[in-house]
């Protein structure tokens, strides 16, 4: 997958020979990051909230949260990637994107402001453009923190590994997955290896969460009787949101990933999702 922006070396005067890479998720309720060197993660911690936040807040989260957390390996990231988890994102086929025109198709969906810069994420093996608007004030913390970094949104990568997914039940008629926040939650639906289908939809309730997912089923003529509907976020076999779907769809299944939910608050299992 191409991305918004490509990786840099970060300025490092350091004589040390180690060089670890640092990844995070920024979401509209917190984030979520790890510490990696050629051997696998070595550190990861995470700072979620009940609600949405501002940029502001999610500013002096990463001031008093994750920049204290990181000052032992810091000398010695020379990759950084950073991955956003928002509403702000549409999907076009790829021969039917211009770069100039990536404002136009976003224009239907969000509202844009002047201040806004759009970036894109090239999907290969969908042939697809996901055209997206990061935050630009934690953009900026981190190029004043680190320099210049990669960037991409978090829907491109759960179209691909959806799509992975998807390629595997080939033989099933349609593959849906579902990738929960604080109040938002990304669907994404295949038919056969085609995506059809990958939105956002906001929910208060765990009945709205319900209403969004049936509609979108009753529109695509998918029946939840027949199709499982598959978590890529980590979802109790005890919570309320759990038994409810499972009263309306014949199976719901939980991506391997993420099904060690010990602490039931934890979202580190999104760790797949944006590596």
């Amino acid at each position: 997958m191409e991305t918004g922006q490509k990786y840099t070396d970060l300025v490092n005067n350091t004589p040390t020979k180690i060089n670890y890479s640092l990844s995070i998720l920024i979401a509209q309720d917190g984030f979520s990051f790890f510490v990696k060197d050629q051997n696998g993660i070595l550190f990861q911690k995470e700072k979620w909230s009940t609600n949405s936040l501002s940029i502001a807040e999610i500013l002096k989260l990463l001031e008093q949260e994750f920049l204290p957390q990181i000052k032992d390996f810091r000398e010695a990231i020379k990759q950084l990637k950073v991955t956003y988890a928002n509403r702000l994102f549409t999907v076009v086929p790829t021969p039917y994107y211009t770069k100039l025109s990536a404002a136009q198709y976003l224009q239907y969906n969000i509202k844009i402001l002047a201040t806004d810069e759009v970036y894109s994420d090239t999907i290969k093996p969908l042939d697809l453009s996901l055209i997206f608007i990061p935050f630009t004030a934690i953009n900026n913390f981190f190029i004043e923190n680190f320099g210049d970094f990669n960037f991409n949104h978090l829907a491109s990568n759960i179209i691909e590994k959806t799509h992975e997914i998807a390629k595997k039940n080939i033989a099933q008629d349609f593959t849906t997955t579902v990738t929960a926040f604080t109040d938002y939650f990304f669907l994404c639906i295949y038919q056969g290896d085609k995506l059809k289908l990958c939105n956002v939809y906001p929910y208060i309730s765990n009945e709205d969460f319900l209403y969004y997912t049936l509609f979108v089923f009753e529109q695509l003529s998918i029946s939840p009787q027949e199709i499982p509907l598959q978590f890529l976020s980590p979802l109790n076999q005890e919570s309320a949101l759990y038994k409810l779907m499972y009263k309306y769809f014949v199976n719901v299944k939980i991506q391997k990933e993420i099904t060690d939910t010990k602490n039931l608050e934890t979202k580190q299992s999104f760790i797949h999702l944006y590596s």
